[in-house]
C-alpha cells in the first residue's frame, strides 16, 4: 500500500462495475444540488403565483366590501377600508392558509389567523396613509388609490408571510 492510496480517495465505480473517473461522484453531487435547487425555486414559484391568485380575489373582495360600505352605507372611505382589510384579510388567510402553504401546522388556526390578520394591519399602517394622500392631495379615486395601496404592500407581505409560514410547516 503507497503513501497515495491513503491520500487520494479510492476511485469509484459506476452503476454498471466500471471504474469512475476521479471526481465523478463531486461532478454528480453538483448536479443533483443544481436539481434541488432548481426544484426548490419552481416550489417557490408555484407558491408565489398562488399567494397572487389568493391576493387577486382578495383585492375584488375588498375592492366590493370598500365599495358598499362607501358608497352604499356612505361610510367614510377610510374607515372602509379599515374593515375592508379585515374581511378580505379573513378571506385570504382561508385561501392561503389551505392553499399556499399547506401542510401540518404546529400552531392552532386561530393563533395563525391572528398572526396573518396581525400582520395584515401593520400593512394596513402604512397603507391609510397612501391611501389618504392619493385621494385628498391627488385626487385618484379611492378605489383604484385602495387597489394601488394593496399592491404595493403585496410583494413585502409575501415574503414576511412566506418566513413566518415556514416557521410554521412540520417537514
Amino acid at each position: 500500500m503507497s503513501l497515495t492510496d491513503n491520500v487520494l480517495p479510492a476511485a469509484r465505480k459506476d452503476a454498471a462495475g466500471d471504474q469512475a473517473p476521479p471526481g465523478r461522484h463531486l461532478r454528480d453531487r453538483s448536479r443533483a444540488n443544481r436539481l434541488t435547487g432548481l426544484l426548490l425555486d419552481v416550489r417557490r414559484l408555484a407558491r408565489l403565483a398562488s399567494w397572487t391568485a389568493v391576493g387577486a380575489s382578495g383585492l375584488v373582495v375588498n375592492s366590493l366590501v370598500l365599495w358598499w360600505l362607501a358608497d352604499g352605507l356612505s361610510i367614510d372611505y377610510l374607515v372602509a377600508a379599515v374593515a375592508a382589510t379585515q374581511f378580505s384579510s379573513t378571506w385570504n388567510f382561508l385561501w392561503v392558509d389551505r392553499w399556499v402553504f399547506r401542510g401540518d401546522k404546529r400552531s392552532t388556526v386561530v393563533r395563525r389567523w391572528l398572526a396573518f390578520v396581525t400582520f395584515a394591519n401593520v400593512a394596513l399602517l402604512a397603507r391609510i396613509p397612501l391611501l389618504a394622500f392619493l385621494v385628498s392631495v391627488l385626487g385618484v379615486h379611492y378605489l383604484v388609490a385602495n387597489a394601488f395601496t394593496l399592491c404595493f404592500t403585496f410583494l413585502i407581505r409575501y415574503f414576511a408571510q412566506e418566513k413566518l409560514s415556514a416557521l410554521e410547516v412540520v417537514s
